[in-house]
C-alpha cells in the first residue's frame, strides 16, 4: 500500500510512477490499476518528472538533491 504518496510522473507507455515517500520507494501503476515497486530507495522521494532521455529525474525530499533513475539497460542510480 502506498503510504504519503507524494508527486506522479506519466511515463511514455502511459504509466502513472508515484513517489511513495512514506516506504521510500517509486511505485509504478500500469493500465490495469496494478502497483509495483520499481525503485526502494535510501531515501524519501518527492518531485518527479522524465528526462529527455527516458530517465527519470526525482528530487530528494528532504536533501533535495536530484537523482537520475533508469530501469535500462540496467537499473541505476545516479546522484546529479
Amino acid at each position: 500500500a502506498l503510504n504519503a504518496p507524494g508527486d506522479i510522473a506519466i511515463g511514455a507507455l502511459g504509466d502513472v510512477y508515484v513517489s511513495d515517500s512514506g516506504n521510500k520507494r517509486i511505485r509504478r501503476i500500469d493500465g490495469q490499476g496494478n502497483i509495483s515497486t520499481v525503485f526502494e530507495l535510501d531515501f524519501a522521494p518527492g518531485a518527479l518528472a522524465f528526462g529527455p532521455n527516458g530517465a527519470l529525474l526525482v528530487m530528494e525530499r528532504v536533501g533535495h538533491t536530484l537523482v537520475e533513475l533508469r530501469l535500462q539497460p540496467s537499473v541505476s542510480v545516479r546522484y546529479l
